[in-house]
């Protein structure tokens, strides 16, 4: 493929190899660099698959459009990023979970708003006067959950995360019901897609008023990515203020 794109446009075009490095051991992402001794003008690029199954969704793609666009102004010095994507960031910084105050949302009425899925019944609530955080808070009802996946050391580089890492959590919840029931739970996953595995979850009795909530989670072995579960056991739930961090 590099071959016939140098014959047709010239050796002038610098060429970017953008792959995914979240498939598994035999996928190109973890050969591409092997290229660039053989050809001039080209580089590598790797963005995180940061989700379980289907396609990205349109937040995930304006996050890979912010990596690319970072990467080509590092190619020439008189080239810069003039306008950040319309959409919010949704991969991981200091704070290892995007949009947890659920305040962002993708344009169009798409519903995307960084976790998966609202098709599985979860509602994102505006209510200023009613969300501890912002003007949004995310509710479920029995049985439903959101996710959201990570890259397991917040690096958005290739590997997996130290063995002896841990995870600190926190979220406000409340409920209506006196029965109410949350589990928060982190599954994690290797190199390779759709293999989530090693799950560890804990299980939250929730009152009518906002209350922080923590714990704390040991990374697997073996671990590229994680996925944030956030369920409703029992009773109808609000959700805000999600925060996930690496102990110190």
């Amino acid at each position: 493929v590099i071959r016939n794109i140098r014959e047709f446009y010239g050796s002038q075009p610098h060429i970017i190899l953008m792959n995914a490095y979240g498939w598994n051991a035999n996928e190109p992402a973890n050969y591409s660099n092997e290229l660039i001794s053989e050809f001039n003008k080209i580089s590598t690029l790797y963005f995180p698959w940061c989700w379980e199954q289907w396609h990205g969704t349109m937040v995930e793609h304006a996050g890979q459009a912010q990596i690319l666009a970072n990467h080509i102004t590092q190619l020439n010095p008189e080239w810069s990023v003039i306008s950040d994507q319309e959409l919010f960031y949704p991969f991981s910084t200091q704070n290892l979970i995007s949009n947890g105050s659920f305040e962002n949302i993708a344009r169009d009425n798409f519903n995307s708003f960084g976790w998966r899925y609202f098709e599985d019944g979860a509602e994102r609530i505006y209510n200023p006067n009613s969300a501890f955080d912002g003007d949004h808070f995310v509710q479920l009802d029995a049985g439903e959950f959101i996710h959201q996946g990570q890259d397991a050391t917040g690096d958005l580089l290739p590997g997996s995360a130290p063995i002896d890492q841990t995870y600190v959590f926190s979220v406000m919840m409340r409920s209506d019901s006196s029965s109410a029931i949350a589990e928060i739970s982190m599954d994690f996953e290797g190199q390779d897609l759709y293999e989530r595995r090693d799950t560890s979850s804990t299980l939250f009795s929730v009152t009518d008023e906002w209350v922080k909530y923590s714990a704390e989670f040991a990374v697997a072995e073996n671990t590229w990515k994680f996925y944030l579960v956030l369920k409703s056991q029992d009773g109808k739930i609000d959700f805000d203020q999600v925060e996930l961090k690496i102990k110190n």
